[in-house]
This record gives C-alpha cells, structure tokens and sequence, in this order.
C-alpha cells in the first residue's frame, strides 16, 4: 500500500494519507521476479530500483519496497527492531533496515502496556468480566434456542 500510495495515487486526496508498515517476520516478504510483480501490480518501472524494490538480479521484493515508502514501520517489540537491522536477523534486508533506521519503531504488541493495564482499570474488575462473560452466555444461548426451534420446525 505504501508504494501506491506514493506512485499510482500521487496527484490525488488519498496519496496525503500517511502509512504504516508492521513487520511481524522480516522471513516473509513476498518475492518475486520483476515482470511478474510489474504485470499483477501495475506499479511503473522506477521503483523497480535497489533502493525501493529490486532485490539481487531480477527480484522484486514486495516487503523491501513497502519499507521503502512507508511513512513509519514498525515491529512487535523493541529488541526486534534492533535484531532485524543485524545480518543474522535481518533476512538479507539489513542494510535496508539500517538506512530506515529513523522511520522504525519497536512497540509491545501495539499497545502501551502501563495505560492500558487492565489490572490497574477499575472497569475491568474480576466481577465485572464475570458479569459481561454470564450475559454473553445468555445471549447466545437465546439465539441458539431460537435458531434450534425455527430449523426443526422448518421442512429441509
């Protein structure tokens, strides 16, 4: 997404959206050769280039280049966004890593684990889980009855 957003939709509203890239294993990252990723995509010729997307000889890498124009990426801790900027972590895309280094942040799981401390949240009490678990059961136990009763009544 963040490669069309900065070629096949500059020019328009949407190409000012900002984008984020969240790589959970750097190992995935969708190669293949490059006239076959210029067919699918329809992406144009010039970032087809080592900086963006080609890889080796004739690859296209389709995650090298989405870190390439992503506005911010991301990864699921801290550490591993040090790890992947090493070449034993970093799946032949360390160096990549390492010139984005300014755009790339590790974060737990996406959340602030102090703010949202559930232990810390009056809301979520242990009484108060037990009673949002005992009314979703409830509920859904209705809709089973209800959907038993009207299926056996029902000629299949």
């Amino acid at each position: 997404m963040p490669v069309y957003l900065r070629t096949l939709f500059s020019g328009t509203p949407v190409a000012a959206a900002k984008s984020m890239l969240t790589i959970h294993n750097l190992r995935f990252q969708g190669i293949y050769n490059i006239p076959t990723v210029k067919y699918w995509t329809g992406l144009p010729g010039f970032v087809f280039n080592i900086g963006a997307l080609k890889q080796g000889y004739d690859d296209a890498n389709m995650l090298k280049g989405g870190l390439a124009y992503a506005d911010l990426i991301t990864t699921v801790s801290e550490t591993y966004a040090k790890e992947i900027q090493t070449g034993f972590y970093g799946e032949n895309l360390d160096a990549h890593m390492r010139y984005h280094a300014g755009k790339l942040r590790g974060i737990v799981n996406g959340i602030d684990v102090e703010q949202w401390d559930s232990a810390m949240t009056p809301r979520t009490s242990s009484s108060a889980r037990r009673r949002t678990r005992r009314r979703c059961r409830r509920r859904w136990a209705s809709r089973w009855t209800r959907a038993s009763s009207s299926s056996a009544s029902s000629p299949v």
